[in-house]
């Protein structure tokens, strides 16, 4: 890389000697020719035959820009931890002083000018530039390679020429997400009438950020979306499944919406230039109470600008044991059973955000035993799990589930965990693999649990294959729970909603229990998801009706008949309990899977 950086800048420094008149156009054109012909690079050409010079080319910039000119400048170590060299590096700018408030980089061509308000953005810190001689930046490329894996970037004990470095200052904001500004508080004003408060942060986009993230992380939310409207910018969390504008960070984010969504992309070490095409990234992150979690960061550019979403992987509030994944007795009963076997396949479906991922992960957590080699193909890797070896799918390099898989195979696993099974060349090889000796789990995107039957015989897998393979199938949703502190009962007349008209058929009147919303819940009336499934355990006369290519109407008559129990009827015992209300029933479960007779059973 560090040989593209400096062709680049030579190119630019040709041109540039060209803007300034420091040649005649004809001879500049003679010479670049005789550069293509042989391949060469054009400054050193230009250079080499006494046309330019890159003291000439400085001077003259220094002229045209009124920037002054550091003759005598040699490239520092900044005390920082983790002061972003990278950044310096790949934009051209070297640092060559530091006073406490500023930092002063030496650029070489007027392209380095570019980078330096992200910079700024980057450490918190004003930047100022001057122009330096060539060779300082190729010394300092050079410097780089031999020091930048070290653990802790120092000031040097032998004397620096130019500014001296306090080596008292406080660490400056890091490139690396996992640590994030820490030394910056928030001023929080006084709370207005409607007891939300407003937090100021005086234009620091850095403290802001940070405040806003360790907010969410201390708060449970699961996503946090920046985002740009016609008329208004803000950020919203989704917590409990559903989104909220966080009012207290509207003005904030209105001011700096732009310096916002940069200070994410470094903080994720995405491209900040580029603005045009989505971008994904993954990183580590540190709160400002020290709590440790995994971002996963989307941007995606709309008309209006650049919009955000963070989805917040916490491992500590992950469900790591089966009895956290909220089965009822039966139900963890098959699941063990199916997890416990020497082979077959174990399949979880649900929609986005359903938890299937959690319900994997704890299979997983429960399986690792030192004696098993388990392997992961997963897109993204949510949590990394200690004793697993787990694979990131990259299909831009052909690192597909499909062909991640056949590399497993070679790898002598007695279990392999797919992140998803997206096409027939996937599915076929996970379901040869789990009746040759592997316990194989995956996901599928169905309704239900019986529809991922008809799912892999619809992708072209036969049906003898899928009878044989196939374990168990859990299908499952994230229902949000009545909160607890405000629960009362309540009476609903059943004929003023449609919706409920239909699920309540045989009666006008039904009772039922809801949080009426308190501070404790944020007065939604809702605090804690938990999952609700239905869980498939393939037995011989399932075998055999799947075989039959049975339909799902016949499947599901005779899977009932064993014990087998819908989602919406386990649905029924969680509003039967109190835990779940008729409105937040009708919000997740799939309408056509009402039974229409639920009043009789409530």
């Amino acid at each position: 890389m560090d040989k593209d950086i400096i062709i680049a800048i030579k190119e630019e420094l040709a041109e540039v000697s060209l803007d300034l008149n420091l040649i005649e156009s004809e001879s500049y054109k003679k010479i670049s020719k005789h550069a293509k012909n042989t391949e060469g690079i054009l400054y050193d050409l230009l250079e080499k035959d006494g046309y330019i010079s890159n003291e000439k080319i400085l001077v003259a910039l220094e002229n045209k820009y009124s920037i002054t000119l550091a003759k005598e400048a040699e490239a520092i170590e900044v005390n920082y931890k983790n002061f972003p060299y990278k950044f310096c590096e790949k934009n051209g700018l070297t640092p060559i002083g530091y006073d406490g408030t500023t930092i002063v980089v030496g650029i070489c061509s007027p392209g380095g000018l570019n980078s330096m308000k992200n910079l700024s953005l980057l450490t918190g810190k004003k930047v100022t530039a001057k122009f330096i001689p060539f060779q300082v930046f190729i010394d300092f490329l050079m410097k780089q390679n031999n020091h930048l894996n070290l653990p802790e970037i120092s000031v040097s004990d032998k004397p620096k020429k130019g500014i001296k470095i306090p080596s008292e200052e406080k660490p400056i904001q890091q490139i690396k997400p996992e640590e994030a500004s820490q030394d910056i508080k928030p001023e929080i004003l006084g709370k207005p009438k409607s007891e939300k408060k407003t937090v100021q942060f005086s234009g620091n986009v850095i403290a802001g950020v940070d405040d806003i993230l360790s907010h969410a992380i201390h708060t449970g939310v699961s996503d946090i979306h920046f985002e740009i409207f016609k008329d208004i910018a803000n950020v919203r969390f989704r917590k409990n499944g559903t989104l909220e504008v966080v009012n207290e960070y509207t003005k904030f984010v209105e001011s700096n919406y732009n310096a916002i969504i940069a200070r994410i992309k470094i903080l994720a070490n995405l491209d900040i230039a580029e603005k045009r095409l989505p971008q994904d990234g993954k990183v580590s992150y540190q709160s400002n109470n020290g709590t440790e979690v995994d971002f996963r960061i989307s941007v995606l550019p709309t008309h209006l600008g650049e919009r955000i979403v963070i989805r917040i992987l916490n491992t500590n509030s992950l469900a790591l044991s089966i009895d956290g994944l909220g089965f009822n007795k039966r139900q963890t009963e098959d699941f063990l059973k199916a997890i416990d076997a020497p082979q077959g396949l174990v399949l979880v479906t649900g929609p986005t955000g359903s938890g299937k991922s959690t319900t994997l992960y704890g299979a997983i957590n429960y399986l690792n035993k030192p004696g098993v080699n388990i392997l992961t193909a997963e897109d993204p890797i949510e949590y990394t799990l200690s004793g697993i070896s787990q694979v990131q799918v990259r299909e831009d390099i052909g690192l597909t589930f499909s062909f991640a898989l056949r590399s497993f195979l070679r790898q002598d696993p007695e279990i392999i965990l797919v992140g998803e099974i997206r096409d027939t060349e996937t599915a076929d090889i996970a379901t040869k693999a789990a009746l040759t000796g592997h316990l194989v789990l995956s996901t599928l995107h169905t309704n239900s649990a019986i529809g991922a039957i008809h799912r892999l015989t619809n992708m072209g897998l036969p049906a003898y294959l899928v009878s044989s393979a196939l374990s168990l199938v859990v299908a499952q949703r994230l229902m949000r729970l009545n909160c607890k502190n405000c629960l009362e009962e309540h009476t609903l007349d059943v004929t003023k909603y449609k919706d409920l008209a239909e699920l309540f058929p045989k009666a006008s009147v039904i009772k039922y229990k809801k949080g009426t919303g308190c501070s404790l819940c944020g007065h939604t009336g809702y605090f804690g998801r938990r999952a609700v499934h239905e869980v498939l355990a393939i037995t011989p006369q399932l075998q055999e009706a799947i075989s039959e290519q049975k339909n799902e109407n016949e499947v599901q008559a005779i899977a009932e008949k064993q014990g087998f129990e819908t989602m919406a009827k386990i649905a029924i015992s969680h509003i039967q309990s109190g835990e779940l209300s008729p409105e937040e029933y009708l919000r997740v479960i799939p309408k056509y899977e009402h039974s229409g007779n639920i009043v009789d059973e409530i």
